[in-house]
Order: structure tokens, then C-alpha cells, then sequence
């Protein structure tokens, strides 16, 4: 019986096997994906203000707390005669120059007069709870891919197999040709 038909049937089949593999590893991460709920509704806009009450100029201002007229400016307190006056402010006094830096210190990041390192904090990342960040769904397509890949190792499987019935069949009909 001759294999090589054989051979090529084992290919077709193979390849329709995993293409139905790969169609329902397809369709089995499909239908786990999470379905989502729909985002909800905006908010409603506020009701609008209503509007200011008309001004004429006839009309009065609108009392104040303290009554018609303008409170009198508030003095502060004389002080007792028992405490001196307060000193008056004088020249300001300055800091001491900052030492030199040494050279085992580098210049990206200088280190202050108490001798630790300067370190900054990373900026607080900002979280929008109106937009959430959109959850990322994995590879749509790796049915497909996966049914491919094994298609085409079924192949060269099937390729390797079809040159060995070839070496084989020379062999068988030509004893004296060693290959």
C-alpha cells in the first residue's frame, strides 16, 4: 500500500481538526470575557440661580451690620505704662555661608547642612473616579493563533514524514543508491 496518499490525508484532516480547535478555543475566551456594565448616566446640570433682585437707584443701600454708617476704625490698645517700648527692628542678621561641597558629594543631589542626602517624593498620582482606567482584555485572537501554530507544526510534521516515505521508496526501489 502506498503511504504518500496517505500522508496527504493525514494533512487535510489534521488541518481541519485544528482549525475547529482553534475556532472554539476562539469562541471559549470570547464568552469569558467579563461583560461590563454600561457606564452610568451623567449628572443632571443644577437648577439655574434665580435672578438677582432688581437694583434702582432711588432706592436705599441695604443696611449693614453696624447700621447705616460704616463701624469706626479700630486702634489698637496703649500699652501699660509699667512694660518698656518694644525694641524697634534693627538690621537683619545674616545666615552663615553654607560650606563648600565636597567632592565624594555629587552635584545631582546636593546634600543640605544636616548631612542626608536630599530625596524628593514622587509626585501623588492623580485618580479620576469619574473615568476609571478601562480594564485591558487579554489576546482576542489566540484561538486563531494557537490553532495556526499547531497547524503548521502538524505540517512540517507531516512534511518530515513525506520526505522519509520518499527516502524510503528510492531505497526500496533502488538497493544499490544508499542514501
Amino acid at each position: 500500500m502506498d503511504l504518500l496518499p496517505l500522508a496527504l490525508v493525514k494533512i487535510f484532516v489534521l488541518s481541519v481538526v485544528f482549525g475547529l480547535f482553534g475556532s472554539f478555543v476562539d469562541c471559549q475566551q470570547q464568552w469569558q470575557q467579563p461583560v461590563l456594565p454600561p457606564p452610568p448616566p451623567p449628572p443632571p446640570p443644577p437648577p439655574p440661580l434665580p435672578p438677582p433682585p432688581p437694583t434702582f437707584w432711588w432706592a436705599p443701600p441695604p443696611p449693614t451690620f453696624w447700621g447705616a454708617s460704616p463701624p469706626p476704625p479700630i486702634s489698637p490698645p496703649p500699652p501699660p505704662p509699667h512694660l518698656p517700648p518694644p525694641p524697634t527692628p534693627g538690621p537683619r542678621r545674616r545666615n552663615p555661608p553654607l560650606p563648600s561641597p565636597s567632592p565624594a558629594s555629587s552635584p545631582l543631589s546636593p546634600a543640605p547642612s544636616n548631612g542626608r542626602p536630599f530625596i524628593s517624593a514622587p509626585p501623588p498620582e492623580h485618580v479620576d473616579d469619574a473615568n476609571p482606567p478601562a480594564v485591558e482584555k487579554g489576546d482576542v485572537n489566540l484561538g486563531k493563533k494557537v490553532g495556526w501554530m499547531l497547524l503548521g507544526v502538524a505540517i512540517i510534521m507531516q512534511l518530515f514524514f513525506v520526505t522519509f516515505l520518499i527516502i524510503k521508496r528510492r531505497q526500496l526501489f533502488n538497493p544499490e543508491e544508499g542514501y
